[in-house]
């Protein structure tokens, strides 16, 4: 059974929700949730599994397309991916039922500059990936997931989620730190008090 794709922006329409309201429950910009439902951009997995859930849709009925328009020299690295997926070593003992995508690639018998050469992608950010030291966007993973053979329900998202509230932390102190008059170096270099209210 194939289910039917429909893209971000159709799935927020069909949700009732107004684009500022998902933003804020996704702990993004309303300009980035844009991008996102244009194509302008291309999510990271995290923010794309959040939409998923807020809308209530799987990974298999979201329309990709958009995002790979904007990749150059996609039809060659989907042949890469399809030989290799193909190729791909074949494990006799069923492995656990979530996986890291370390874990997929061991399973797989492919080497990280293998993988990471058939994505068009740099050995670092493979790893990167395979450690939660960065995020891979929504093609990234689609990507994996087909050389591997593994289904988006098999995957381990908690070193990414872990990751990306590390961020979100950091950016909430860099922004009380912005936003606090007396660590606005220009104000006293400037000889201007910080007002009452700025202060209140």
């Amino acid at each position: 059974m194939t289910l039917e794709r429909i893209t971000l922006y159709d799935m927020r329409m069909a949700s009732g929700k107004s684009g500022a309201a998902i933003a804020r429950l996704c702990g993004t910009t309303y300009r980035s949730l844009r991008y996102w439902e244009t194509g302008t951009a291309i999510p990271n997995i995290v923010n794309t599994h959040d939409l998923l859930q807020i809308y209530g849709y799987s990974f298999y009925e979201l329309d990709l397309t958009t995002f790979y328009a904007k990749q150059p020299n996609r039809g060659e690295k989907q042949k890469r991916i399809d030989e290799a997926a193909a190729q791909k070593k074949k494990f006799a003992i069923p492995p656990p039922r979530i996986l890291s995508l370390y874990e997929m690639r061991r399973t797989s018998g492919y080497s990280g500059r293998t993988v990471a050469r058939i994505c068009g992608a740099t050995y670092r950010s493979l790893r990167n990936w395979e450690t939660g030291s960065s995020i891979p966007n929504v093609i990234n993973i689609d990507d994996l997931l087909q050389i591997y053979g593994y289904s988006f329900h098999k995957l381990d998202l908690t070193p990414f989620y872990t990751t990306f509230g590390a961020r979100r932390k950091k950016q909430k102190e860099l922004d009380a730190q912005t936003d606090n008059p007396l660590r606005d170096r220009r104000l006293f270099e400037q000889g201007v008090e910080p007002s009452n209210k700025s202060r209140q």
